[in-house]
């Protein structure tokens, strides 16, 4: 599906995101991001940000699941920034092969190949970075970022979510031999960091939501485990949703 859309685009420089996002970004901020792949070297720039957290969202939005998905997507941007990134001539570079990819929605186009899974966003790191391209990303909250339009999540439908998130890590691995994010490397140190920034965390609706998204990832992993579903099969449970 995502082959066949990017076979579309008219340019050499591609930007890619989901229907019920936005990219609220001045026109200044877009120049920017762009002017980055003058560089010959840069082959796509990995996500910095969480699509779900904002301030004013955290003060006001009252689901429970929403809350506890902005507070862990923002702390895993902090935490995979801090072990996957590389200083290199001034800029931050995503180190070769994380554990944990950069999901790459901006990318130069002739520098990809085919994208078979339903992680195209992380194939496409791993792609770049096996072609000699460097993918470039930045600390979080230093930059506009992709924001969702909804401000509600259904625990059936995360649920669902990360399953589908599991199975695409799962086919990653066997074509690539990368997303290795294992408990004892990744996701439990993860969760160490976490909670030490819960006192960041100022309401205790989203302290539980913090705890509730990590349930519910853990039992999405287990029903993964025990899933066959291929990338066509995945495209239309996505389609469904």
């Amino acid at each position: 599906v995502m082959e066949k859309l990017v076979s579309l685009a008219r340019h050499e420089i591609v930007c890619v995101h989901d229907a019920d996002w936005v990219f609220d970004c001045s026109a200044e901020e877009f120049r920017k991001l762009v002017t980055l792949f003058a560089d010959p070297k840069c082959g796509g720039l990995g996500d910095w940000y969480s699509t779900t957290y904002t301030p004013q969202r955290m003060r006001e939005n009252k689901d429970l699941l929403f809350l506890g998905d902005a507070w862990n997507t923002l702390f895993l941007a902090e935490f995979r920034y801090r072990r996957f990134v590389e200083k290199r001539a001034g800029k931050d570079v995503v180190s070769p092969n994380p554990a944990y990819p950069f999901f790459v929605n901006f990318f130069r186009k002739s520098a990809i190949g085919a994208q078979q899974t339903l992680a195209d966003d992380a194939e496409r790191l791993y792609q770049l970075q096996a072609n000699g391209f460097d993918v470039l990303t930045f600390e979080p909250e230093s930059r506009p970022y992709f924001k969702v339009c909804w401000e509600r999540i259904g625990w059936m439908d995360y649920f669902r979510q990360r399953k589908r998130g599991f199975l695409a890590k799962r086919q990653v691995n066997q074509l690539y031999g990368q997303y290795k994010a294992s408990l004892a490397g990744f996701y439990g140190p993860l969760f160490g960091y976490g909670l030490s920034q819960l006192p960041r965390v100022h309401r205790f609706k989203a302290i539980l939501g913090f705890f509730w998204w990590w349930v519910l990832a853990g039992l999405a992993m287990a029903a993964a485990a025990f899933s066959q579903a291929d990338t066509k099969t995945g495209w239309k449970l996505r389609y469904r949703r």
